[in-house]
Order: structure tokens, then C-alpha cells, then sequence
């Protein structure tokens, strides 16, 4: 919000780290000794993944000048585009490394024809260009430092969603990993509007942190705990009243029998939306550190949690073991963010921002 780089800083620096990252793809395919058609499937996945990771970078001015119309249209075309290049594709070719390589072209082609010219419209307001693309190694290493935790706090979220299902397939085989992924899998729709309202919320709250607005920020961080507990609390009743038919309606009876752990699981995600509020307001106050953290903490408990208990107690263990963990993530995180987000904490108020 204090715009202390310009977009051609956060620009190059993705540029070189994803540059970095396909150069990693391409060995790690040579080292393992693929074979052709799957190095060649796997790059052009990479690549596709290339292509989206630039566009995030437009998809963050975007939402620093708050047009999140931008980025719901981008995704939305996208979204058409590669449904309908991967069908068409396959339809006609039934090979999948071409398919791979239409979501390559259909995303390089959102990029170039949505992307960009909403770009150029947003900088020229900032009397920037993105022509006027530059590599300072000083400025690139100060932004990989400080993206460092984000990043590290992603690839620890990641390991916390994958703990229990790899505690469950060696000690009690793929079939109750597959039925319990299912179930976990039905929070990903709730997921996607607790992401969307809290991405909204991002900019207003860094923007009140950076003009010092105390009042301002601790109503949105209310406004923003309000909404994860209507949402959890409207899913858990949902499942309760409706789960057992929902679970076989969406996949099998076999599923259905098991409503006593989708309900432990909704739980769990409840709290977990309760704890993201926190993460938002860390954000939105530059304070990546102590969630990465607090983030690490939870990751441990939950997986001690599913050591103890999924082999005795199978899928009923690993849900118990995420309600568990999810709840030390936000008694952690409410605990920290009471003395992160004190008032003293925020810079002097300042006029008209």
C-alpha cells in the first residue's frame, strides 16, 4: 500500500523465480530418468503453471487498486477456455500431452488479450509501464525475502491438508483414504467464497494499517471473524440436518455411514476459517513471520495427533486429529493476533488516506 516497489520490481522477481523453477522441472525430469512422452507431459504442465504464476502478478495490482472484477473476469475466461480447449482437445486427439499443451497456449492467450491491457490501463493511472521491465538483483532479493514466508507458510499449509491421508493409506489402504478425501473435499466450495471475501477484504485493511486507522482495520478483522463463524456454523447445522443425503446424493451409501466424521471434519474447517481471518489481518499489517510460525505449531500438533490416533482409530482418528489441530491453530492464532494487532503497533494516523 505504501507502494515501496514498483510493479516492474514484482514483476522481474516473478519472472526469475518461476525461470528458476522450470529450470528445477527440467532436471528433476532428466535426473529421474522419465521417459520422453512423460518429460514432455510434465513440462508443458510446467510451463501452463508458468504462465498462471506471471498472471498472478497482474491479478496483485489488481487487487492493490481494488478491481477484483479483473480478476474474477480472468478467471471466469479462463476457466470457459480450458474446459473447452481440453475437451475439444481431447475429443479429437485422445492425447493428453497435446491437451496439457492447449492450457499452455489458452493461458498464455488470457494473459496477452485480458490480462495485460487491464494492466496497462491500471499503471498508466500510477505513470507506469510495464515495458519499462528492469532486473535489480538488490530489489529482486529483497522481495524473495520477504515473499519467503508466504511461500513457506503455503508449502506448510500444503503438508497439513496431506498429513492425514498419508498416515491413512500405509496403515489402512487406498480405499479409506479415497473415502475420507471425498468427504474432506466438500469444504473446497465454502473454501473458494471464504477466499474470495477474504482476498476482498486484503487491500482495505492494509490500506487502513498504512494510514494508521486502528478503528478502521479492527472492524473489517470483526466483520471478517463474524463471517467465518456464520459460515462455520451454517455449514456444521447444513451437515447436520443434511449430511447423510448430501454424502449419498455427491458420491456412495458407503459415504453416508460415516456422517459422524464429515460433521468432525466440518468442525475443523469452521475453526480453520477462524483462524484465516488472522492471517488476512498479518497480511494486511506486513507481519509474515509469526503466522509461518503459529502456522508450523499446528502442522506439529496435527501430526502428532495422527500418529497417535489413526492407527487404532482409522478415519474417525485422522478427523478428530484435523478438529484438534484446527482448534491449537485458532486458539494460536487469536493469542497471537491480540498482541500483533494492538494499537500501538500501527503507525500515527494520517489524513485523508
Amino acid at each position: 500500500t505504501d507502494r515501496d516497489h514498483r510493479f516492474v520490481d514484482y514483476f522481474a522477481t516473478r519472472l526469475t523465480t518461476t525461470i528458476v523453477g522450470l529450470l528445477i522441472v527440467a532436471i528433476a525430469c532428466l535426473v529421474s530418468g522419465f521417459e520422453t512422452e512423460l518429460t514432455l507431459l510434465t513440462l508443458a504442465l510446467a510451463f501452463w503453471r508458468a504462465i498462471e504464476l506471471v498472471s498472478d502478478v497482474s491479478y496483485g495490482q489488481f487487487q492493490q487498486d481494488e478491481r477484483l472484477d479483473f480478476i474474477g473476469k480472468s478467471k471466469l475466461f479462463r476457466s470457459v477456455i480450458f474446459f473447452g480447449l481440453v475437451a475439444a482437445i481431447l475429443a479429437f486427439t485422445d492425447d493428453l500431452l497435446f491437451a496439457s499443451s492447449g492450457l499452455f497456449a489458452g493461458g498464455l492467450a488470457m494473459f496477452l488479450a485480458f490480462d495485460v491491457p487491464k494492466l496497462r490501463r491500471l499503471l498508466d493511472g500510477h505513470g507506469e509501464k510495464i515495458s519499462e521491465l528492469r532486473w535489480k538483483w538488490p530489489v529482486i532479493r529483497d522481495l524473495i525475502w520477504k515473499a519467503l514466508p508466504l511461500g513457506l507458510l503455503i508449502g506448510v499449509a500444503t503438508l497439513e491438508v496431506s498429513a492425514p491421508r498419508l498416515f491413512l493409506k500405509p496403515l489402512h489402504g487406498d480405499r479409506i483414504v479415497g473415502i475420507f478425501s471425498a468427504m474432506a473435499a466438500t469444504t473446497i466450495v465454502i473454501q473458494t467464497v471464504v477466499i474470495a471475501v477474504n482476498q476482498a477484504s486484503l487491500t482495505p485493511m492494509a490500506k487502513a494499517y498504512a494510514a494508521g486507522n486502528f478503528r478502521r482495520f479492527r472492524r473489517k478483522l470483526k466483520q471478517l471473524l463474524l463471517f467465518g463463524i456464520a459460515v462455520a456454523a451454517a455449514g456444521l447445522a447444513g451437515g447436520w440436518l443434511l449430511g447423510d443425503l448430501f454424502l449419498e446424493l455427491a458420491f456412495q451409501s458407503e459415504h453416508a455411514k460415516h456422517l459422524d466424521i464429515f460433521l468432525l471434519l466440518l468442525s475443523a474447517f469452521g475453526l480453520q476459517i477462524f483462524a484465516q481471518a488472522f492471517q488476512i489481518g498479518a497480511r494486511a499489517m506486513r507481519q509474515n513471520w509469526w503466522p509461518l510460525f503459529v502456522r508450523t505449531a499446528s502442522f506439529l500438533v496435527l501430526a502428532g495427533m495422527c500418529w497417535w490416533l489413526i492407527p487404532g482409530g482409522g478415519m474417525k482418528g485422522a478427523a478428530i486429529a484435523c478438529l484438534v489441530g484446527s482448534a491449537f491453530s485458532a486458539l494460536a492464532y487469536s493469542i497471537a493476533g491480540c498482541f500483533a494487532f494492538a494499537k500501538k503497533r500501527f503507525p500515527p494516523p494520517v489524513e485523508n488516506v
